[in-house]
């Protein structure tokens, strides 16, 4: 947010140089981002020049006026008629000659002609600071430094009239904070200043020729709806010094209307909006919620087709305004206005955050009522943005003031302990210097004894609701940098080291990364149109964002597949096509009972294994080398044994599937991924994929105990024995026809060679596995392992009617 440092100033009613100021306001928890000088006094005519006043006499014809000589330096001296009180002989101030046009701080030009004034020639005017657009003061002449320079133009010299511009960072909680009187709530407290606010004690209603009611039909959304009509309204160009003040704040002047209305919010923080009275129906304002599937055209000439959810601000006919949000196209402001309706509002933060996210708005307005406005303020605004307009735009106030109330609430009372204080602090502090200084805060107390206070939460602080945030905001004014350093050191004692969860991913991270992996962080959102195209991925189960900022990212996933993919597609589209990823992050399933956040533990493998060498032989990545990445996954969490079991699924999204289970567990699923679903990712190699549940795996490893075995010191014997099966028997099969044996002599078993082809016949395939024999104790015999190399062979050809190559 941009804040003005001269309108600081002014509300503070102080001297303050803007370094100081910055330093407190971000002492104070509004932090200074950025410092802009800001200077525009191009409307102060160059003719307006410094000038001395050589004598001052009285006037023969009038006792209020004077008649003054006065040096302008190369000009000359001039005979000058003024009716200022502070006029005197030796003065430096600002004089316009005559054919000067003046810009006074109402926005009206001023020419000055040479005139007669009771009998006495006046040659110019001597100026006040409101004849030169640049304050309300009109109390007398202007008094410059007495080492001013006289003949010189004034705007050269006026530089307590630059300002600078200053970006403050306000956090989500601080909605109170977003105008001016709200950053000088802080300075007020820590320099003890009491705030300058602009006074509204003279609004008067001028007229009642409109009168309008106001019926809010939805109170749960609008708390608090406020309005004035105004009449003889001109809508012209602002004055310079109103303008001044938004485009230091970084806001386009457009017309003194909807100028004033954005002044006021940026002077209170309580957003405003203007009708034209000519284009509404009736005499009612309604305050509704939106028709499903209704059409509203909003300021930006923009169709809005509505989810019936929206704060909506209506004549006896139409919706005019999208409540808290935007204007509506057909009772905007023109410069053919003459008749206005302003609106002073409470909504909820929660409706305009929901209107505003729907429609792609971020208006100034939204960004306050999202974060709280302060209910008890609407009317004051409204009084004086009226009042403005009485002074700027000639308008009259055309009717009573209209306040409906429905949502007023208590105010929120705090109880707050001082031992409790000085043990959540850590010190000592009085009770009555908290107390101070959370009046300064505009704290009331209700009820004060020795040990404790009871408070009443100003109206404005919306996010204050326990003793600990009053803490915070007492310390934000005593000061953080008072709290001293404790010389005693606590903590709780460590207990026994467990392996925590991130350690243990970082071990499977680590040994990834060895393997040439490289860790991706994809978003936790995908589209719901790439998930509606492959049904079995669940269709029922997704977790679907009500206010999707964008339709690439409306459903949290409930795969880590898609997200992968998206990162190979992106590295491979620049030259990147050998690729391996991984990475740890959740999905997100519904349930019919809730919903549900599952940590994962993605894989993805494209291209060649190896980066290109001279001395390395070209191979690309297959199921096999997917499978030995498992396999070391798993062993690091203490699976020995796990088993392939394939899925027997018809999903579009890969070719073939297995679940990999240990015990009675799925601790991952892996496959390749179908070239259908690869191609629509501009993937040209095969992709394979395998998904861990990290929780599951960190279980079995932390129930896993790590045994010492000695090295076998006993030699080996290896045998290899070749079988022709049927084609459709797989390798698991054979393993277990082995271990089903339960021979202890039999170490392990590894398929050596495969082969396919019309020497072994049609409909057939012969696997070569390696059998490994030892025993623990002795050297075997040859005829132990031929025993058993009987039983092998029977058993394969009982059970998987193999035949054995000679």
């Amino acid at each position: 947010m941009l804040v003005s440092y001269n309108w600081l100033k002014e509300l503070l009613d102080t001297e303050i140089s803007v370094e100081e100021l910055s330093e407190i306001l971000t002492a104070s928890g509004l932090e200074v981002e950025e410092i802009n000088a800001y200077s525009d006094l191009s409307f102060i005519p160059s003719e307006v020049v410094t000038a001395r006043v050589l004598s001052v006499e009285r006037h023969p014809q009038a006792d209020k006026l004077t008649v003054c000589t006065v040096d302008a330096g190369n000009t000359g001296s001039y005979r000058v008629v003024c009716g200022a009180p502070n006029v005197k002989a030796g003065q430096i101030t600002a004089f316009a000659p005559v054919d000067t046009i003046l810009t006074t701080f109402s926005g009206k030009k001023l020419e000055l002609k040479k005139a007669v004034i009771r009998g006495v020639e006046s040659e110019g005017m001597l100026c006040a600071e409101d004849e030169l657009g640049l304050s309300h003061d009109h109390s007398g002449i202007m008094e410059l430094p007495q080492d001013t320079a006289v003949g010189i133009p004034v705007k050269n010299i006026l530089a307590k009239y630059n300002d600078y511009s200053i970006e403050l960072s306000i956090t989500p909680n601080r909605g109170d904070a977003i105008s001016h009187i709200g950053a000088v709530r802080d300075l007020s407290a820590l320099k003890k200043i009491k705030i300058k606010w602009p006074s509204v004690d003279k609004f008067s209603i001028d007229n009642r020729l409109f009168q309008f009611d106001v019926d809010i039909q939805c109170p749960e959304l609008c708390y608090r709806y406020s309005g004035v009509s105004l009449s003889n309204v001109e809508v012209k160009e602002s004055p310079e010094w109103l303008k001044n003040r938004l485009l230091v704040c970084g806001i386009n002047p457009i017309n003194c209307v909807v100028d004033v209305t954005n002044y006021v919010m940026l002077e209170c923080g309580q957003p405003m909006h203007a009708f034209d009275i000519e284009r509404l129906e009736g005499k009612k304002i309604i305050v509704r919620t939106a028709y499903k599937n209704e059409i509203f055209k909003t300021l930006d000439d923009r169709e809005v087709k509505l989810a019936g959810t929206e704060i909506m601000i209506c004549d006896e006919e139409k919706a005019v305004a999208m409540g808290g949000v935007m204007g509506g196209f057909n009772s905007m402001i023109t410069a053919g206005t003459t008749k206005v309706f302003l609106e002073s509002a409470c909504f909820s933060p929660s409706g305009i955050r929901k209107t505003a996210s729907m429609h792609g708005y971020s208006t100034d307005a939204s960004y306050r009522f999202e974060r709280g406005t302060d209910p008890e303020i609407t009317v004051y605004a409204l009084k004086r943005a009226a009042m403005l307009l009485k002074e700027i735009a000639n308008a009259e106030i055309s009717g009573n003031l209209t306040d409906v109330y429905p949502w007023k609430k208590p105010p929120r009372q705090v109880s707050l302990d001082f031992n409790f204080v000085n043990q959540f602090i850590g010190t000592r502090i009085a009770p009555g210097l908290v107390c101070e200084v959370l009046q300064w805060l505009d704290y009331q107390i209700i009820n004060k004894t020795d040990e404790r206070v009871l408070l009443e939460v100003p109206s404005y602080r919306t996010d204050v609701f326990r003793h600990v945030d009053v803490i915070e905001d007492f310390l934000r004014i005593y000061g953080f940098d008072k709290i001293a350093f404790s010389d005693q050191m606590k903590g709780p004692l460590p207990r026994g080291k467990v392996e925590s969860f991130s350690s243990f991913n970082d071990k499977l991270s680590n040994f990834l990364v060895a393997n040439g992996f490289y860790e991706i962080l994809t978003p936790s959102f995908i589209s719901s149109s790439v998930i509606n195209e492959y049904p079995d991925q669940g269709k029922k189960s997704l977790v679907k964002t009500i206010n999707a900022v964008n339709v690439n990212f409306d459903t949290l996933r409930n795969h880590f597949l898609f997200s992968g993919l998206e990162a190979l597609s992106y590295n491979v589209k620049r030259s990147n096509s050998n690729l391996k990823f991984f990475e740890f992050g959740r999905i997100y399933l519904k349930t019919p009972e809730a919903y549900e956040e599952k940590d994962r533990l993605g894989v993805w493998i494209t291209g060649d294994i190896f980066p290109e060498n001279w001395n390395v032989r070209v191979q690309k990545a297959d199921f096999y080398y997917l499978k030995s990445i498992i396999n070391n996954i798993l062993a690091l969490s203490g699976i020995e044994k796990a088993e392939y079991k394939q899925v027997n699924t018809e999903a579009e999204w890969l070719s073939y599937v297995f679940d990999i289970c240990y015990e009675d567990l799925i601790v991952a699923r892996a496959g390749m991924v179908h070239p259908a679903l690869a191609a629509k990712y501009d993937l040209k190699n095969e992709v394979y994929y395998a998904e861990f549940d990290p929780v599951v795996l960190k279980n079995i490893n932390s129930n896993t105990r790590i045994k010492f075995k000695p090295l076998n010191r006993f030699p080996v014997i290896l045998r290899d024995l070749s079988v022709i099966l049927d084609e459709r028997i797989k390798y698991d099969e054979i393993l277990a026809c082995l271990m089903q044996l339960k021979e202890p002599l039999l170490q392990s078993v590894g398929l050596i060679d495969y082969f396919t082809g019309e020497k072994i016949g049609e409909g057939k395939k012969s696997y070569t596995i390696r059998i490994k024999f030892q025993h623990e104790n002795r050297t075997l015999k040859d005829d132990e392992v031929d025993e058993i190399i009987g039983k092998i062979i029977n058993s394969l050809q009982q059970n998987l009617q193999a035949q054995i190559r000679k």
